[in-house]
C-alpha cells in the first residue's frame, strides 16, 4: 500500500514537472515570437521573371519562422515562401534570400515579411512585366497623362524614341540609356498614336501603338 502511494506521488510529481516544462517552452517560444526585430536590409529585385527578396536580420534578433508574403492590392497578402525554425542569431547578423518563382505578371506586386507570428516588415512594391509577346510593355495602358514604355536594354545602349500621329507627323523624340522611357502626354490629345524605338548601336528597332485617354 505504501509502495503504491509512493508511485502515485512520483507520477503526480512527474506530471507536474512535464506541465512546467511545457509552460516554460511556450513562454520561451512566445518570447522569440513577439520581440521587436531590427532589419539591417530588406530589398526586392526582379531577374528573369522571378522576384528575389534579400533580407538581413540584425545581430541579436531572433524569431520563430520567416514568411514572404505577396499581394497585388496591399491588403490581401498570401504566403509565398515559408522558412520554418528559429531564425536570426544572438551575436551576428543573418542573411536570407527568398524567391518568388511565379510573381503576378504585368502588375505591381507588393511584398512584406512576417517574422514569427506578429512582426511584419515594411511593404515594398515592384512592377513585373512580361515581354514574351511583345518587345515592350506600356504602363499604364491606356495612358491618361503620364506613363512609361518599358523594354529590354541589357547593355544600356542608347535608344531613341519617336512618337507619331497616325498621319506620320512626328510629335515627340527622346533618348535614353535606360530600359524605359517616361512619357508625359498630358498635352497630347486623346487618341491612338504610333511609336518607334531605335537602338542606335545595332540599328535594330521596334514599333507599336500608344493609346492616350484623358477620360
Amino acid at each position: 500500500m505504501i509502495k503504491g502511494l509512493i508511485l502515485k506521488i512520483m507520477n503526480k510529481v512527474k506530471l507536474n514537472f512535464n506541465i512546467f516544462v511545457l509552460i516554460a517552452n511556450l513562454i520561451s517560444s512566445n518570447f522569440i515570437y513577439t520581440q521587436n526585430l531590427t532589419l539591417d536590409n530588406f530589398s526586392i529585385s526582379e531577374l528573369d521573371g522571378k522576384v528575389y527578396a534579400d533580407i538581413t536580420l540584425g545581430a541579436g534578433n531572433t524569431c520563430n519562422g520567416i514568411k514572404l508574403l505577396r499581394a497585388t492590392d496591399t491588403i490581401n497578402f498570401q504566403e509565398i515562401v515559408n522558412v520554418e525554425g528559429v531564425c536570426g542569431n544572438s551575436s551576428t547578423s543573418t542573411n536570407y534570400n527568398l524567391i518568388d518563382e511565379n510573381p503576378i505578371l504585368n502588375a505591381i506586386n507588393f511584398y512584406k515579411v512576417l517574422f514569427g507570428i506578429d512582426n511584419y516588415s515594411e511593404t515594398y512594391e515592384i512592377l513585373i512585366l512580361d515581354f514574351q509577346e511583345n518587345n515592350y510593355q506600356i504602363w499604364p495602358n491606356p495612358i491618361s497623362s503620364n506613363g512609361t514604355l518599358y523594354f529590354r536594354n541589357p547593355q544600356s545602349s542608347l535608344c531613341e524614341f519617336y512618337l507619331f500621329k497616325l498621319t506620320g507627323e512626328q510629335l515627340l523624340t527622346m533618348a535614353t540609356n535606360d530600359n524605359k522611357i517616361l512619357l508625359n502626354l498630358h498635352k497630347i490629345p486623346s487618341g491612338t498614336y504610333l511609336f518607334k524605338l531605335l537602338e542606335t548601336n545595332t540599328k535594330s528597332d521596334f514599333s507599336g501603338k500608344i493609346v492616350v485617354n484623358h477620360y
